[in-house]
């Protein structure tokens, strides 16, 4: 084992997973976890002028009883600042989670979920300071950030103010599942709306006079695709949230959209104005994307 290992004081770092784990903090509801997690710092020798909280709280448009708690380290030797976050809130099926360790595993007691994520973010941060102080190991300037709300819709983060992390060039979040993996890239997500108004005309008469609204928001999703935003996994494609006049996509967050469907008016005057041949164009080039979509 090699001098970098030893330096970690593993008992001490399951007792403050075991620690957090046991603290109520839901999304929205951080305020204990928040306090448990500062107490924690200071007891490692993290003065009290070095930990606040910012006040996304009152940005964040749904109630939230705290803001997110930053912790600058002052660096022991010249460097670019670092920052290393990770989120105090678990989902609402951890309220009440009482751990237990069972063999070399950490479980609940079968009642809620257990909240490793991210109470387990929240004890390697606080370990990393500890670890740090107490073997004065020389390191950069760093922040620690610890973002409320990230369960519900990353509110914390997002509302962040990028001046409270004193100038970061680098940050490292943990919220993953094996600590052997860097992730450097991930699917993300972005929810838009979009209205599109055709033209009308009659649909008898002069269609060729009219702007498809259908078409224009089927030109719009090829040139995201063609243009790479899009997210691409093999044999996968995804459609995102489209809700406009003639059309809507459904799904819920974090899932991708298994439907997508466009209306077409009816009658004489339409502001959809496809002619025959569009139409039969498009039918054929959707049943030609599904039989490819099954046989991936």
């Amino acid at each position: 084992m090699n001098s970098s290992a030893t330096s970690i004081d593993v008992a001490a770092a399951e007792d403050h997973l075991m620690r957090f784990l046991s603290v109520e903090g839901v999304t929205g509801q951080e305020a204990a976890i928040a306090a448990a997690v500062s107490d924690a710092l200071q007891k490692a020798g993290v003065p009290a002028s070095a930990i606040r909280f910012d006040e996304v709280n009152k940005r964040i448009p749904v109630p939230t009883e705290t803001g997110n708690l930053i912790v600058d380290l002052p660096g022991t030797r010249p460097g670019p600042r670092l920052l290393f976050s990770t989120h105090l809130d678990t989902v609402p099926l951890c309220a009440g989670a009482k751990p237990r360790r069972e063999g070399d595993r950490i479980v609940s007691d079968g009642t809620t979920a257990l909240g490793g994520d991210n109470r387990t973010g929240c004890a390697i941060l606080v370990v990393l300071a500890e670890t740090l102080l107490k073997h004065n190991l020389p390191h950069p300037p760093i922040t620690l950030l610890f973002t409320v709300r990230e369960e519900s819709g990353l509110h914390g983060a997002r509302e962040l103010d990028p001046a409270d992390l004193g100038g970061a060039v680098m940050c490292i979040n943990v919220d993953g599942q094996d600590p052997n993996d860097l992730i450097v890239g991930a699917v993300g997500q972005e929810n838009w709306d979009v209205e599109i108004r055709g033209k009308a005309s009659h649909a008898g008469v002069a269609p060729e006079r009219g702007i498809s609204a259908t078409l224009v928001g089927a030109v719009a999703l090829a040139e995201a695709k063609r243009e790479g935003r899009e997210a691409r996994r093999p044999g996968h494609e995804q459609c995102r949230d489209l809700r406009r006049q003639g059309g809507q996509g459904r799904g819920r967050r974090n899932e991708r959209r298994d439907r997508l469907r466009f209306h077409q008016g009816r009658g004489k005057k339409s502001d959809i104005g496809l002619r025959h041949g569009d139409r039969e164009g498009i039918r054929k080039r959707v049943s030609e994307g599904t039989q490819r979509g099954e046989g991936s």
